[in-house]
């Protein structure tokens, strides 16, 4: 989430002064929502003098570390020797790609074998992105061509990933805001087509958009549009490798 909060810094500290309504549409358009927004900005009101860009990065971090669930533990392989299935999502610029490529070294390094689904069709440099990451940390990145269905790419790289015996497979997805319905629909289409050769699949879903809680359960997902259109929601961050 590092990106997020630096991007936030960078708004305010390139303005002459900080204008509340402003401030409010920023933290709005990042997808923090109107609820968590305002008690930001009643946070810093109550401060009871000029802000600083400091003051608003530190504040919505303070606000965000609240709200989010107590770590839990990570993945591990399936007894059935069936691959384990993540699902990378969330809005755009949040860090999905760089993400995925962290979490496979993560998971490599302690062992297991990964694979890596390039499902981000609609933005060509996330699939030269992930492969360029496939090549530096030695894990196998399955695309389809330029534009491909982006359900077709998971099919297939969970086609591969069974026969491979690879115990998790990570498909990275392109971002998204929750309230573009047709966007949604298409996690529901990746759903469904993995269910044709998983119906558990995925067994993760981590939202790309905050730094705590990575490994949240698939179980109990929190209300949100993304929960709806698979079968678990959890809030990711960038692991460390």
């Amino acid at each position: 989430m590092a990106g997020f909060f630096k991007s936030l810094y960078q708004k305010i500290t390139n303005r002459a002064e900080i204008a509340w309504d402003n401030l409010e549409s920023d933290l709005i358009s990042s997808d923090l929502g109107i609820h968590l927004s305002t008690r930001i900005l009643d946070e810093l009101r109550a401060l009871g003098r000029e802000i600083s860009a400091d003051d608003v990065v530190e504040t919505t971090r303070r606000q965000l570390a609240g709200r989010l669930p107590e770590d839990s533990a990570p993945p591990v392989p399936r007894a059935d020797g069936q691959p384990f299935v993540i699902l990378v999502v969330g809005v755009n610029g949040t860090g999905k790609t760089t993400s995925t490529a962290k979490l496979g070294l993560w998971l490599k390094n302690r062992g297991h074998s990964v694979m890596l689904a390039a499902a981000d069709t609609f933005r060509a440099a996330a699939v030269e992105q992930l492969q360029h990451w496939g090549e530096r940390l030695d894990l196998t990145v399955v695309k389809g061509h330029p534009n491909a269905d982006p359900s077709s790419v998971c099919f297939s790289a969970h086609q591969q990933a069974i026969a491979a015996q690879a115990r998790f497979l990570i498909c990275d997805t392109a971002g998204r805001i929750h309230t573009r319905h047709n966007l949604m629909e298409e996690l529901g289409k990746i759903r469904r087509t993995l269910a044709k050769q998983d119906a558990s699949a995925p067994h993760l879903t981590p939202n790309s958009a905050s730094r705590r809680g990575f490994w949240a359960p698939a179980k109990n997902p929190p209300p949100s549009r993304f929960s709806t259109r698979t079968p678990s929601s959890a809030i990711s961050s960038e692991p460390a490798a």
